[in-house]
């Protein structure tokens, strides 16, 4: 099957990965979590609910960056796949090559 088809088939997703347990990202994730717990512990119900707000939206951002982040990527490495591929007027020849 074609990539492409595998892609809208859902078969390739990816944004879907594993977190290995021994990985720095699982650390950070990790110590991060403890730290939000700690950190709502000592705050009132409305506080809570306007840091909910604020982390949801800030999730919002993240989503923007990480989905443009993505295509930018992707239209860099189709250029450079147009590149290798297309008409190239070379101003230098292979010893050999006609002129």
């Amino acid at each position: 099957m074609f990539f492409i088809e595998e892609l809208w088939n859902g078969n390739i997703r990816p944004s879907q990965k594993a977190i290995r347990k021994d990985s720095q990202y699982h650390k950070l994730i990790h110590k991060l979590s403890c730290e939000t717990e700690q950190f709502l512990a000592d705050m009132s119900t409305e506080k809570k609910r306007q840091y909910d707000k604020m982390s949801i939206e800030q999730m919002e951002l993240n989503n923007i960056e990480n989905k443009e982040s993505f295509i930018e990527g992707f239209r860099l490495g189709v250029g450079l796949i147009l590149d290798a591929v297309g008409k190239y007027d070379a101003q230098l020849c292979s010893i050999g090559e006609e002129e």
